[in-house]
């Protein structure tokens, strides 16, 4: 088999590989924020639910948690933050 048929292939197992990853943790987790590209509220608690605290050694349920006080802000009026002076 040539090299370039070889690589070929593993980038072909390397994309299924990758498709399964996606149907199986990041499908899941997106669809459950689906409005987080507008809503900031959704954005945070994305990041909390399939990320956040993933290597903080904490307990699994712990982002879960946080995820769900996220939810239970959503709807209230995040401060508005002052521009940073560029010093």
């Amino acid at each position: 088999m040539d090299e370039a048929k070889r690589r070929f292939e593993a980038l072909q197992d390397f994309a299924a590989v990758g498709r399964l990853y996606q149907a199986q943790f990041m499908d899941p987790n997106w669809g459950r924020y689906p409005d987080r590209d507008t809503c900031p509220w959704d954005g945070i608690a994305l990041f909390l639910w399939s990320y956040g605290f993933e290597r903080q050694g904490r307990r699994p349920d712990y982002s879960h948690a946080a995820a769900d006080v996220v939810h239970e802000l959503k709807g209230q009026r995040l401060p508005n933050r002052p521009a940073r002076s560029r010093d």
